[in-house]
């Protein structure tokens, strides 16, 4: 990954001079080293799965209440932890940086967009298609007119196309009659996901569990028990031959 963000002249706009070629060989060389140690990785997992198949814990795990126990403390010491290292002032000035904050002209790479917080201009955007949404809520404006009614309520003197946010755009171009649809079918997704995977792990919790390997202590136990069933038997077919005679 460092390999791939210092290649820096890829993402200029002369992408094919020397310098852009020479990374980008550097990049696909180490893309393919991963690659390869990704695969011998796995190679490597693969002979111990069925040791790991056959450990107590994944054929026995412990009990719905303990393995709620075990998260709800981990999530607790994470949370405490990183509050002590600074969490909740970090997090308020990344939110200061983001309402505050609007495109940089000072960027000197692509790149920086993935490590700026600031909202790139959109909050204006956003606004506007809130203030579009209050005018016609039930039915909207129409599919495809955010940008004709966008002059109406900008606060900026530029020229978009969309609100760079589907929610929020579907709301004031289609009011609650279309934005409702999507927001059930996203739920939905979500829901049957969600449920999906609570069958799963309910029908792992509830497959029979298997038979517990027999000791050697065991053994002698059951050849007695056979051994006295076998002395009875033998025992009683004497008796009813003597009987005949």
């Amino acid at each position: 990954m460092r390999s791939a963000w210092d290649a820096t002249a890829l993402a200029t706009r002369h992408p094919t001079d020397a310098l852009a070629v020479s990374q980008g060989h550097h990049v696909a060389v180490v893309v393919g080293a991963c690659m390869v140690g990704a695969a011998l990785l796995r190679a490597a997992l693969l002979l111990a799965d069925r040791t790991i198949a056959r450990s107590a814990l994944v054929r026995s795990p412990p009990r719905r209440t303990v393995r709620i126990g075990i998260g709800g403390g981990a999530a607790v010491l994470v949370l405490a932890l990183a509050i002590a290292l600074g969490a909740v002032g970090f997090a308020h000035r990344e939110y200061d940086k983001f309402i505050h904050g609007t495109h940089e002209s000072h960027r000197t790479q692509t790149r920086d967009r993935l490590t700026d917080p600031a909202n790139d201009g959109r909050l204006p955007l956003w606004r506007a298609a809130l203030d579009i949404y209050r005018s016609q809520k039930l039915r909207g404006t129409g599919a495809g007119t955010y940008q004709q009614y966008y002059p109406r309520y900008r606060t900026e003197r530029s020229y978009v196309v969309d609100a760079h946010s589907l929610y929020l755009q579907s709301l004031a171009e289609l009011g609650i009659v279309g934005f409702v649809p999507i927001l059930v079918v996203v739920l939905g997704i979500l829901g049957g996901l969600a449920s999906r995977i609570r069958a799963i792990a309910t029908r792992r919790s509830q497959s029979p569990r298997p038979p517990r390997p027999r000791s050697p202590a065991d053994r002698p136990a059951r050849r007695t028990r056979r051994s006295s069933a076998s002395f009875k038997t033998e025992g009683g077919a004497q008796k009813r031959a003597h009987d005949a005679i």
